[in-house]
Order: structure tokens, then sequence, then C-alpha cells
């Protein structure tokens, strides 16, 4: 039966895909560069910092145990950040990447959901999963070859982005320690994403790409878009984890935002409409209903 959640979560895979598409708008201003990219999420951090803080109306909340959990989080993801640049230089291409990011982010806390807080498995939702995971497959093969080196390196993000997921989960159903609420949480990752990629940006060398020419105006409306569909769509997710299961929520989520952001680049970024992504799309439409 759809409720008000499912809707909710609904939202928040458009926005997300939404936010991929102005991820990708950025990087055709800004050459995807390390440095670049450490600017972005950096500028980024801080939107998201001062929209949510005035959403709060100047008055955010902070505890100890919500800041140690936004820092690490936002210190796994400047993590797979760094090595998503590392694949790219290995390997020419970033798709392996993208396919174990994003089924990191949803096999990990599905498991751990069954695991560790007696989330019931379900078959049908089961086979939603390996229904949305050859959907994610097929969007990322390129038909390259991966080495060992690069299956480590994406091994290890794959690893990364579930424990944020994971994390994002804890902070929402804790009863022990002191939290803030959502908002505030969505707060403090942005100035943590702020700091930790503002210093990465300082210590990342020029390279060739970051001497391409800017359009200032256009990147600040970017940022400030992306800070308000991403903090949206996290903040979305945030309310859903504290009622929805790890088991439905985060393969809910991936499978939703790969639609939308397929549909993103077909009619935005006019990519053609192929055999491997039309498969795609439906694929991941069809394990995303198995979770409803």
């Amino acid at each position: 039966m759809i409720t008000i959640q499912y809707l909710l979560l609904s939202l928040a895979a458009l926005l997300l895909g939404c936010d991929f598409a102005l991820n990708k708008s950025y990087q055709r201003i800004y050459d995807a560069t390390p440095k670049s990219a450490f600017l972005f999420n950096s500028l980024l951090g801080l939107a998201t910092f001062i929209i949510y803080f005035v959403a709060k109306g100047f008055k955010p909340e902070f505890t100890l145990y919500s800041c140690c959990l936004a820092g690490l989080m936002s210190l796994l993801v400047m993590s797979y950040n760094v090595i998503g640049f590392k694949i790219l230089k290995v390997s020419g291409s970033i798709a392996v990447y993208t396919l174990c990011l994003m089924t990191g982010g949803m096999i990990l806390p599905y498991f751990w959901g069954c695991i560790f807080l007696n989330e019931p498995l379900s078959v049908l939702r089961i086979l939603g999963l390996i229904v949305i995971v050859m959907g994610v497959i097929i969007s990322n093969s390129d038909g390259r070859h991966t080495g060992i080196k690069q299956l480590v390196m994406c091994i290890a993000v794959f690893l990364l982005n579930g424990c944020v997921s994971i994390i994002s989960k804890v902070h929402q159903i804790e009863t022990v320690y002191p939290t803030v609420g959502t908002l505030d949480f969505v707060m403090l990752g942005g100035i943590f994403k702020f700091l930790i990629a503002g210093m990465l940006f300082l210590l990342c060398k020029n390279s060739v790409g970051d001497r391409k020419r800017v359009s200032m105006k256009n990147a600040v409306i970017i940022i400030t878009a992306s800070a308000i569909v991403g903090g949206g769509s996290y903040a979305l997710q945030l309310f859903g984890a504290k009622e929805v299961p790890a088991t439905v929520l985060y393969p809910f989520i991936t499978g939703g935002s790969i639609v939308f952001s397929a549909l993103a680049d077909i009619f935005v970024f006019k990519q053609r409409l192929s055999k491997k992504l039309i498969a795609s799309i439906l694929l991941c439409f069809a394990g995303t209903l198995m979770f409803l």
C-alpha cells in the first residue's frame, strides 16, 4: 500500500536525480578535475549550511553525538570522492566507480537492517534488489577491463558509501545519545563538507583543466540549486529513515534516483535513447515498485 512516506521518498529520489543533473552541468562548466570537484563540494557544503541555518530561524542545535556522525559521514564521502579520481586516473573510466558507489549505498544497509535491526526478509524485495542491481550494472557498463588495483578501490567505494547510508539510519533511530533534528543534521553535514572539501581544495595541485574560464554566475546558480535539491532530498531521506526500514529505504531511493537521473539525461542533456538506457530505466523502475 502506497503511503505518504513512499510519496516523500519518491520526491527524495526525484530531487536526487535532479541533483545528479546539476552536478553534470557543473562538470560542463568546470572540467572534472579533483581541484574543481573539491571546490564544488566545499561551496556546496557552505551553501547547504547557510540555507538550513536560515530555515531553522537562525537557531541551530548541536550535540556532540550528531557532530561526530555528521563529521564522519562527510569524511567518508570525501574519501570515496578522492578514490573516484584515482580510479579515473588508473582506468580512464568512472563507470565501475559509479556502479560500486550506488550498489554499496543500497546493499550494505539492506543486510545491515536485516541483521542488526531484525527487519524482515522479503522474497519480493530481495528480487527487487537484484533487479535494481542489474539496472545499475547495465547503466554503468562500458565494456572496459577492470584491473586488480581498480577493483580494490571500487570495493573500498562500495564499503564507504554503504557505511554512509548506515550512519544516516543510525543517527535517525538513536535513542540513547542526544541527537539533533533532521534539518540540523543536514546543516551539520554541510558545514563539515565545507571544511573537509575546502582543506582538500587547498592541498590539491592545479591541473590543466583548472585553467578553463568559467562563468561565476552560472556556477553560483548551480551550487545554490544543488544545495536546495540535494539537501532537500537528503532531509526527506532522513525523515524516512525514522519510520521506513533500511531494507526498503535505500533500495527504493537508489532505484528511483537512477530512473529520474536517466530521464534527466534524456530530456535535459538530450542523451540518445539507447536500448541499454531503456533496459536500465525499466529494470530500476520495476525493482523500485517491488519495495512498495
